[in-house]
């Protein structure tokens, strides 16, 4: 498991995040904390001093770095080690490595900049069908059978009406990077934001199951987990899919057919349920056995 050091900088009541690259992989645009991966062999604080040198281009010693916690992240790998760091007033950091941007901002300020609405978005099923196959067949295209257009117009007018953004849980993600996806969606007609993709073989939460490799709906779940970590506030979400195994987040599913694939019906119930908040158990923070806090370095 690999460790990341994150640094919350604070001065006169305010937080400083950068904003990420749009060209990103990971959270294009988003707004988060400063810090990184520790390379082999390097302390946490080392880390982290090195980090803010690098992206802030300050210099901070361990008078400035007050006490730490830790977020385990089974399902992406990691292990976040946070550090409230007392920025000098001398300190003029600048954003070093190209990030978009960087702001000072006041907790109320921060939560607006993190709000946003997710729809979990899969692809077979739900932007190619039966339907569209035989519609190809009929109109003697050439090639491969991709996405259908019509669906993909669809998802863009459930993204004009609700603000969401897209994060991949289809299949199609497994070979696939957070570019390449845009790109694919792109060439059908795709005008919205793909935050991202669903991790890879996580692990089952279901006690009662035998399987070791969880269900779409912990994948879902465990990218839920995390992106607090991108500054990311979910107000609510919906999935969009033709299979079922969404386990506990299955009242949050609009569930489409291999046949039709993604229907007018279909987007009238996902904007329903993204002005609608799910519960707030759904959006987890850390389990507290996750998470310890203690004075120093660990």
């Amino acid at each position: 498991m690999r460790d990341v050091v994150v640094a919350v900088i604070v001065r006169d009541g305010r937080v400083l995040l950068a904003q990420r690259k749009g060209s990103e992989k990971n959270a294009p645009w988003a707004w988060e904390s400063p810090g990184g991966k520790c390379e082999p062999g390097e302390s946490h604080r080392d880390a982290l001093y090195r980090e803010l040198l690098e992206e802030l281009g300050v210099a901070v010693d361990e008078t400035d770095v007050s006490d730490t916690s830790i977020f385990r992240c089974e399902a992406f790998g990691f292990q976040l080690h946070f550090y409230e760091v007392h920025m000098q007033p001398w300190c003029r950091p600048s954003p070093a490595e190209g990030q978009a941007g960087i702001g000072w901002f006041l907790p109320e300020e921060m939560r607006r900049l993190r709000m946003t609405r997710i729809v979990f978005l899969d692809f077979d099923g739900v932007l190619n069908s039966t339907a569209f196959a035989l519609r190809h067949e009929q109109e003697e295209r050439s090639g491969v059978l991709g996405l259908d257009p019509v669906a993909v117009a669809r998802v863009n007018r459930l993204i004009a009406e609700t603000g969401a953004e897209v994060v991949v849980s289809s299949t199609w993600r497994r070979q696939r990077t957070r570019v390449q996806l845009v790109e694919v969606l792109r060439d059908v007609g795709f005008v919205g934001t793909v935050r991202g993709k669903t991790p890879n073989n996580v692990p089952c939460t279901d006690p009662l199951s035998k399987r070791h490799v969880g269900e779409r709906g912990d994948e879902i779940q465990a990218w839920l987990d995390v992106a607090p970590r991108y500054g990311l506030e979910i107000e609510s979400f919906v999935i969009i899919d033709d299979d079922s195994d969404m386990r506990h987040l299955a009242h949050r599913l609009v569930k489409t057919d291999f046949e039709d694939g993604l229907l007018d019906e279909h987007v009238e119930r996902a904007i329903a349920m993204l002005k609608s908040p799910p519960s707030p158990s759904l959006i987890t923070l850390p389990e507290k056995e996750d998470i310890r806090r203690f004075g120093g370095e660990s």
